[in-house]
């Protein structure tokens, strides 16, 4: 029997988009913010959306296996994480907002 959960969730993480948005029961939240042919950046951590860009750390990922990867169980079939019915989500500025209040300047 087929869940589909866990089938939209592994089809995002097969070929992740900008401002999808995957989340650990709405707790823990990854969203991808750029994708490139060598690489896949995203915002991930704890809380509420809203608390982001400004909360949450950067990761790369070399591909979008690895990303996948990152996801899924060790030792059973499935992910941790599951695709947000919200997605997508406009994080257009986001590494841009990021960078600026690194640089002390308001957002």
């Amino acid at each position: 029997m087929s869940d589909p959960v866990h089938d939209r969730t592994h089809a995002a993480l097969l070929a992740p988009k900008v401002g999808m948005g995957f989340h650990e029961w709405y707790s823990f939240w990854i969203f991808v913010v750029e994708v490139g042919e060598t690489q896949v950046i995203t915002l991930e951590g704890g809380g509420h959306p809203s608390w982001f860009p400004e909360s949450g750390e950067f990761r790369v990922y070399p591909n979008a296996e690895a990303l996948r990867a990152r996801c899924a169980y060790g030792s059973i079939p499935g992910y941790h994480v599951m695709l947000s019915e919200f997605s997508p989500y406009d994080v257009t500025d986001w590494a841009t907002r990021r960078s600026i209040q690194a640089m002390g300047a308001p957002a």
